[in-house]
């Protein structure tokens, strides 16, 4: 599969560093206009591995040197005119995050190449939004615009997945304390988009949640604290065996449960359960979750292509 990424900031940076190497991914193509690729590749190395940068200089001024591998290097402001189909391009990762859904489907070439969106959509709605573990077999041939949702989407569509079919979920809310990408705002709520996204996931938790953020910008992980009603009682040791049995079973690498106060900076899970701090009342519980908001989702991002790969 050969994939490109169109906008160069820190998710597009630290995907082309997690597909390095990776067999049957190829990162072909970058488009950036905001940096010039000297920017870009200083920036690039800083995110790398000290000890085994992959980023080289290239000869031409319009290509990088990523892995001993050559990547085109673009400047161009209108998703029309990218040339994908003459690269020989089958995913777009669209990073720039600040498109509608009738550009996105300007780079598809009549749909034979898909554009996974970071983020959401300017206007109009995505084919699907996916989220890993979660709905992924939902995905057609026919979905072009595809879209990942936010990190908030991937961290709490898990969580209220495994709730609701474990337990039964009645209603939500939730506040999460992270570090800003984009918006500034330290309190921004509620957030109708938030619970929006989750719902494209699962239309059945339309209406019934409440959302909040805190943009923190000395934040060094995204603490979510989640308080639920249940359909039934439920302990907190019933709870917290819930997403235990789901860490070590189809939502591994995704959800992660143990008792220990644990930093999610640098963790590719989506879902860090503290245990410790899980509490269970009645039909309420009361949850803290945990996860890094640019490299888990930069792996839920790799975990979409590499089942994109797998089926098309």
């Amino acid at each position: 599969m050969r994939i490109a990424v169109n906008g160069f900031g820190p998710i597009g940076r630290a995907l082309a560093l997690r597909v390095n190497g990776v067999h049957g991914i190829e990162l072909a193509a970058i488009n950036e206009v905001a940096f010039p690729i000297e920017e870009s590749r200083r920036l690039l190395s800083q995110m790398a591995p000290s000890e085994s940068s992959p980023v080289a200089s290239a000869n031409a001024p319009d290509e990088l040197l990523l892995g001993g591998r050559s990547v085109a290097w673009l400047r161009i402001d209108r998703p029309e005119e990218l040339p994908w189909a003459e690269l020989g391009i089958d995913v777009v990762i669209e990073a720039a995050q600040f498109f509608a859904r009738s550009e996105m489907l300007a780079q598809t070439d009549g749909g034979r190449i898909r554009v996974l969106m970071t983020g959401d959509l300017r206007e109009g709605l995505p084919d699907i939004t996916i989220v890993p573990c979660v709905n992924q077999e939902q995905f057609r041939p026919e979905h072009v615009v595809l879209c990942a949702g936010s990190d908030r989407t991937q961290s709490l569509c898990p969580v209220l997945f495994l709730l609701d079919r474990a337990l039964g979920l009645e209603t939500f809310q939730f506040a999460i304390h992270r570090p800003p990408y984009g918006n500034r705002e330290w309190l921004v709520g509620p957030r109708p988009t938030d619970i929006e996204q989750l719902a494209r996931v699962m239309p059945e938790l339309a209406r019934r949640g409440r959302a909040f953020r805190i943009e923190d910008p000395h934040a060094a992980q995204a603490t979510v604290w989640l308080e639920a009603m249940l359909g039934r009682k439920a302990s907190a040791g019933e709870v917290g065996e819930v997403f235990a049995s789901a860490a070590a079973g189809r939502f591994s690498g995704v959800v992660l449960a143990g008792e220990q106060h644990r930093c999610a900076a640098g963790d590719r899970h989506s879902c860090l359960v503290d245990l410790a701090r899980l509490h269970a009342k009645d039909h309420r519980v009361w949850m803290e979750i945990r996860y890094d908001p640019v490299v888990s989702y930069v792996e839920r991002l790799y975990d979409i292509l590499t089942y994109l790969a797998s089926v098309t």
